[in-house]
């Protein structure tokens, strides 16, 4: 029985050896959650909208941060790029400045207008001047909630732009607006002008939604181009101005569900208009 002992005693080291070995290959074929390969994550390229004016062709461009530095805005009726906007941020990723520039016929580049950012409690003002000059000619307002979103733009108890007080207000189901009120009045009139909207979505992502956080004006853009574009989640499928529907028709990525084309669809008393808008993308850095 002792003369066994050794072999018995080998034979269990070895076995622990072996175990400690396979342990030791499984544990360097592992990986943390920091090393799992994350989801790639896609920025809006282009948009492409064509109505019975034309086609034309908007250009986003990015920074080494993935944030919005550039929009080239395309003229649908020259089919060349009229003007683009330039957005600056600061260390938290808030938008604090806007130059919007024009370009000539001969090509080159004049200065339209700058905006200048301050952001305090959720509100931010927006002082608006001409390149020639630093004094702002003219003041514009909006608020935003904890997710970034505007929730508000404009004023109720300012006067802007030709003394009329002016605001749109957002109200929000989770991440996505449901309602918009505009509202308008002219201190030379006592009734007011006020539209309600009301909107339904998807379950997809919107393009706008990354876009649209920190920085509410992007909506100076929307002024540009024959879009709906929110500061929602997700994408469009119905809205609803009184009488007055528009129905949204989206097509999507099979392998990533992005929202790559959308037909809008609206219908007014004379008949329907449509518009006909595609998305592309690139992967984010």
């Amino acid at each position: 029985m002792k003369k066994n002992f050794p072999l018995r005693l080998y034979a269990f080291v070895a076995a622990a050896l072996l175990t400690t070995m396979s342990c030791s290959k499984k544990d360097d074929t592992s990986t943390t959650p920091e090393e799992e390969k994350k989801p790639e994550t896609y920025l809006l390229q282009t948009i492409t909208s064509t109505t019975a004016s034309g086609t034309k062709v908007d250009s986003f461009v990015y920074n080494a941060q993935n944030q919005l530095l550039r929009i080239y805005v395309m003229s649908r009726m020259t089919q060349q790029f009229s003007r683009y906007q330039t957005f600056t941020y600061d260390a938290a990723g808030r938008v604090v400045k806007k130059e919007d520039t024009g370009i000539k016929a001969d090509k080159t580049e004049y200065l339209h207008e700058s905006d200048s950012l301050v952001w305090k409690d959720g509100k931010i003002s927006v002082f608006q001047h001409l390149p020639t000059s630093s004094i702002p000619y003219e003041k514009i307002y909006y608020e935003v909630n904890s997710n970034g979103q505007a929730t508000m733009l404009g004023s109720k108890d300012s006067i802007i732009w030709g003394n009329v007080i002016r605001y749109t207000e957002f109200t929000y189901n989770g991440k996505d607006v449901v309602k918009s009120l505009y509202f308008a009045q002219s201190t030379n009139e006592p009734t007011p002008t006020t539209t309600t909207t009301t909107y339904t979505y998807d379950n997809k992502i919107s393009p706008f939604y990354s876009l649209y956080r920190n920085n509410p004006i992007l909506e100076l853009y929307t002024i540009l181009i024959s879009l709906d574009i929110l500061p929602s989640e997700h994408n469009l499928l119905r809205k609803e101005i009184g009488s007055t529907i528009c129905t949204f028709e989206n097509t999507y990525d099979e392998k990533n569900g992005l929202l790559i084309a959308q037909k809008a669809i609206t219908t007014y008393n004379s008949g329907p208009s449509e518009t006909n808008t595609k998305f592309k993308y690139i992967k984010a850095k």
